[in-house]
């Protein structure tokens, strides 16, 4: 069984739903250098980067969103407030193999990322 054409859900990365937001970023294309054959980063922003820890398990993860850096917090309001929980529409991870830490990994993407709705019932 190939595990890398396993696709994981939120709730499998997190069984809340909704992970604790700790930092976000914007992301890069990377392209290939010819010359090195080494992936090297380009100024063009892909879109924004959210990285979270699991409510569920203290897991870290990021989950990226394609588009332009567009964050749904600041870092200055993720630094005021440790506990924002955030929430992906689109969501989709994948296993692959680290070849730098030489162990088996999660990339994750969504399509929209929203604070999530935590009312009390």
């Amino acid at each position: 069984m190939d595990i890398t054409k396993i696709k994981l859900a939120l709730d499998s990365v997190d069984e809340t739903r909704t992970p604790i937001l700790t930092g976000v970023s914007p992301y890069y294309r990377y392209l290939k250098n010819a010359t090195t054959n080494m992936d090297e980063r380009t100024d063009q922003v892909e879109g924004t980067a959210y990285q979270c820890v699991s409510a569920s398990s203290y897991e870290k993860f990021t989950v990226k969103v394609p588009g332009a850096y567009a964050p749904v917090v600041t870092p200055e309001d993720i630094a005021m407030n440790n506990m924002i929980r955030i929430s992906f529409d689109g969501f989709q991870g994948k296993i692959y193999w680290n070849k730098e830490k030489k162990i088996h990994d999660a990339s994750c993407t969504a399509k929209l990322a929203k604070l999530a709705d935590m009312k009390i019932k």
